[in-house]
């Protein structure tokens, strides 16, 4: 394995959790943001996987939703 090959793999990992740090920060100061992850990653296995995923969603939301009658 050539040398800079074992550099660049030994700095991964600082980088990964330089990384990880910032996109936590961002998704603390966004009260959503982690829902909104959360939304498209099951997009995501649902596209790939062909399928549908089916989850709960708290009935006490539905009155959120445009148009819902309160």
């Amino acid at each position: 394995m050539p040398a800079s090959s074992n550099a660049s793999s030994r700095s991964a990992p600082p980088q990964a959790s330089a990384k990880l740090s910032q996109a936590a920060a961002v998704l603390s100061g966004e009260p959503g943001a982690m829902t909104l992850c959360y939304l498209q990653t099951l997009n995501e296995i649902a596209a790939e996987q062909n399928s549908t995923i089916v989850f709960p969603l708290p009935i006490d939301l539905l009155g959120l939703m445009p148009g819902a009658k309160h």
